[in-house]
């Protein structure tokens, strides 16, 4: 049984001409009339480590991001990357967002509202000509988060939250010419040559990946750990040094090595984690849920001892950026191989899945699928934003799957009224049926042991 590939939107948002252009990965790129010689000052929303990228990419290159602006024309010296999304950020995101649309649109609105509001008070100390530079991402499928770049856009130039109209908009496109499109807009804005920016892009995603490594294992031994605090700050110290120009990308890895030293040699007050459990469902959730300051659902699995991995998170996307001739090279052949297979789809057609509804369901599925047969996790958090239609098209397919692997499963639907403290009873509670679990596993070992 296969699992059906459709591309094209479920419903028509944009004219019919556009949806074509729009699924073959067009960019979205409105540029204004500004001061000549005037600098852009790049803006961008939050999606976990990604901003340590972004922030080495864009100073390789010369491009002014909000944080070194505010560095280096604020004097906020502590400005090393962007201001994580907070409350004040969620309701200025809200009020100007449609009610039925799912959390990351309100969230990224609201980032954006507060980071002009920054540009402008910074800039207002400066004798230099700037102009705000918004990017955001854009994707195709089914999902309606391939419309929330155009839409976005019209709602802060109309917002009367914001009284920054004049800047410039890009939405990166996921796909190869979307890419291919950034990096010649890249050239033509900085003057560099394209094979040296995709150099200095693949040298940022590398890097992207070395933090992401260095991350898992620290959170490893933080669910080990009596103080869950101290390797959170080597754990920042290290991103910081990341998103720096410092040192090179061999030089940081020597340096994320005496780090992990420093971490693995704190007390600790258990061998292994009590658990381990997979975070899944829509990644902007999965990256940004699991460390915003009011909820930081990570931190309440690690301090109480389990170990968490990310079944969504980056690596979905990180792979699909890096220009090195190893990927072209995969590409090209993936295209004319008539046995090429898609894992992940076939696992997800295996547990019921007809089509791809689009967003992430069918890693989720394909999740549900296979932990049926390997029992590799000892639960599974779902966590998705209200109203968001893949995972409702496949919550009943989940469900039927996990019922056999009797596995304690938890699906948290997020949206800006949920209150924190609802969360955490519901996550403890998730948290205690997992060590029942357990216990009942070594109970029922010990007596056919004896």
């Amino acid at each position: 049984m296969k699992i059906e590939q459709r591309l094209d939107p479920g419903y028509p948002v944009f004219d019919p001409d556009d949806i074509k252009q729009y699924v073959h990965g067009v960019n979205l790129y409105r540029r204004l009339e500004h001061t000549p010689g005037a600098r852009p000052v790049l803006i961008y929303p939050p999606l976990g480590n990604v901003e340590v990228a972004i922030e080495y990419f864009a100073g390789r290159l010369g491009i002014l991001t909000l944080a070194r602006f505010k560095r280096e024309y604020g004097g906020d010296q502590n400005s090393i990357l962007p201001s994580p999304i907070n409350d004040r950020i969620i309701e200025r995101g809200v009020l100007d967002s449609p009610q039925t649309i799912c959390n990351p649109f309100k969230d990224t609105q609201g980032y954006f509202l507060q980071a002009l509001d920054e540009f402008a008070s910074v800039q207002s100390q400066t004798c230099g000509d700037f102009y705000e530079f918004l990017m955001t991402h854009r994707s195709s499928g089914y999902c309606r988060e391939r419309c929330y770049g155009a839409l976005g856009e019209l709602i802060l130039r109309d917002s009367s939250q914001n009284l920054h109209k004049d800047f410039d908009f890009y939405a990166v496109h996921e796909s190869l010419p979307g890419i291919w499109q950034l990096i010649s807009d890249l050239s033509h804005m900085t003057g560099r040559n394209r094979f040296g920016i995709i150099k200095i892009l693949n040298e940022a995603i590398e890097r992207l990946d070395m933090v992401e490594k260095f991350e898992d294992r620290v959170r490893y031994n933080q669910s080990l750990a009596e103080d869950y605090y101290a390797p959170e700050k080597i754990l920042v110290e290290a991103k910081h040094q990341a998103a720096s120009l410092d040192l090179t990308n061999s030089k940081l890895e020597e340096e994320f090595v005496k780090h992990l030293e420093k971490v693995e040699s704190f007390r600790k007050i258990r061998e292994e984690p009590i658990g381990v459990v997979a975070i899944t469902g829509e990644i902007f959730h999965c990256e940004e849920l699991m460390r915003y300051p009011s909820h930081n659902l990570g931190a309440e699995l690690l301090k109480r001892g389990f170990y968490f991995k990310r079944e969504v998170g980056l690596h979905h996307y990180t792979p699909r950026f890096r220009l090195d001739w190893k990927r072209l090279a995969k590409f090209a052949l993936s295209q004319i191989n008539p046995f090429r297979r898609d894992i992940t789809a076939e696992e997800a057609a295996a547990g019921g899945l007809m089509y791809d509804p689009g967003g992430h369901a069918k890693d989720i599925v394909a999740l549900a699928e296979r932990q049926t047969k390997t029992g590799e996790y000892d639960g599974i958090l779902e966590i998705y934003p209200f109203n968001c239609s893949p995972s409702v098209a496949i919550a009943e397919i989940v469900d039927k799957i996990l019922a056999r692997s009797k596995i304690p499963y938890l699906r948290v639907q997020m949206d800006v009224g949920a209150g924190v403290a609802g969360l955490i009873t519901r996550i403890e509670a998730w948290l205690e049926m997992i060590v029942r679990k357990k216990q009942r596993m070594w109970e029922t070992s010990d007596t056919m042991v004896k």
